[in-house]
């Protein structure tokens, strides 16, 4: 360990401002091996997740990790309780936020209140932080008075900015830390799909969806009639009810039954055409749990079209030889870049193409470089193994929580360095 003591007082000597004082302790952890009986550690997750469910599965994914490579204990603080329970996180290890307003989505922390107390943690994750947000430890203090610089961390959403300074950029790119790609286990399907089938999974606030899922089902219309499925379903998410008439004439080209099955089950004729062949789209699938999303995925055609970090996240992980189509948000437009770029698809340098195209019926993905490229295991890891080695440390090594102690009680830089400078050899 004396090289290491040595490392964290040469990196605070060699520190230009006290910003550089949050990596001083766990850069000289980096590529160190971890020990055979790994001590406990408590962590904490801090999620507010901001429109939509992607935010929860981010959060699970990463405690999913944490608990695999550290086997520590992980609780989860987020705003949507009954959500992350949906998605199958234990109850144990969830805690619920409260918070004057009844709306909780996009929330600070500061407005927020934990609907039971946890034990001190040894260290406290925001993952992920909203894409309005920039980091902000006081805002943490105020729901862990004893967080700081050297125990809290940040996780970006896919492709945030950079200059934001989070600890973990995640996404893809210059200076990214790489994605969630996960050993997929997927679940149970306790329903009836007797027809091949493609997933269509894209959010309805989102400006043209219309025309995105569309020139999607353009495609697979295309693409399937000509090869001989007579029978295909397409299933949507559940208020994708109300079929456009110029949809219908699209499908029109190639399927002569077009059939709604709405969420009730019950069945509206869309187009009474030719028996032989019947598009039915299913609005009456979605939504599942994420291990079930995961079968979907794995047993549908070999063309799907998703939206959200975490979506992406799931078909990569699960289907790397899938046609992958991506309904791409405004506030992503840097993400599909360089998915366009890297994964690569061409067909994503465009909106308008990047949910399908009929001249895309011959394309033929090939991912599995990319995920090995860009998976956060490859990317991430090792810097998270070096601020959990970091922890370690300082709960259990009475030297480094003494230096520990001395950067957190430092008022200035160079006081701080006057003193290491005395100690170093």
């Amino acid at each position: 360990m004396e090289s290491t003591y040595k490392k964290i007082l040469e990196n605070i000597v060699d520190s230009k401002s006290k910003k550089d004082l949050k990596n001083v302790i766990w850069e000289a952890f980096y590529e160190i091996a971890f020990p055979e009986n790994l001590p406990s550690i408590k962590i904490v997750i801090l999620n507010a997740p901001c429109n939509g469910f992607g935010d929860l599965i981010f959060a699970l994914k990463l405690s999913n990790f944490l608990k695999e490579w550290y086997n520590c204990e992980v609780t989860i603080v987020t705003t949507l309780e009954k959500g992350l329970l949906g998605l199958g996180a234990d109850p144990k290890l969830v805690i619920g936020f409260t918070g004057k307003s009844k709306n909780l989505q996009c929330r600070r922390f500061s407005t927020l209140k934990m609907n039971r107390e946890l034990p001190i943690q040894d260290l406290i994750i925001v993952a992920p932080l909203q894409i309005d947000f920039d980091p902000d430890l006081k805002d943490v203090k105020k729901i862990f008075p004893y967080a700081n610089i050297l125990n809290t961390f940040t996780f970006s959403e896919y492709n945030d900015s950079t200059r934001k300074k989070f600890d973990f950029n995640m996404g893809i790119g210059q200076e990214r830390d790489g994605i969630f790609i996960t050993n997929v286990i997927p679940g149970q399907i306790n329903f009836s799909l007797q027809n091949p089938y493609v997933i269509v999974y894209v959010a309805q606030d989102l400006a043209n969806v219309n025309k995105c899922v569309g020139s999607f089902v353009e495609l697979v219309s295309a693409k399937y009639s000509k090869q001989g499925v007579k029978k295909i379903d397409i299933i949507v998410p559940p208020w994708f009810t109300d079929i456009k008439k110029s949809l219908i004439k699209i499908v029109e080209k190639y399927y002569g039954k077009i059939v709604l099955i709405l969420p009730d089950k019950s069945e509206k004729i869309l187009a009474e055409g030719d028996t032989n062949s019947i598009l039915t789209f299913r609005a009456d699938v979605l939504p599942v749990p994420n291990p079930v999303m995961l079968k979907l995925m794995t047993e549908s055609l070999n063309d799907i079209l998703v939206t959200g970090d975490q979506s992406i996240s799931d078909a990569l992980s699960c289907c790397p030889d899938k046609n992958i189509f991506y309904q791409i948000a405004p506030w992503k437009g840097d993400f599909g870049k360089n998915l366009e770029k890297l994964l690569p698809n061409p067909y994503f340098k465009s909106v308008k193409t990047s949910c399908g195209s009929i001249k895309a019926v011959r394309y033929k993905s090939h991912y599995r470089k990319f995920i090995k490229n860009w998976s956060f295991t490859n990317l991430g890891k090792p810097k998270l193994d070096a601020i959990v080695l970091s922890i370690i440390g300082m709960k259990t090594d009475l030297y480094i929580k003494s230096i520990a102690d001395l950067i957190l009680q430092s008022r200035t830089l160079k006081s701080l360095q006057k003193k290491v400078e005395e100690i170093l050899p």
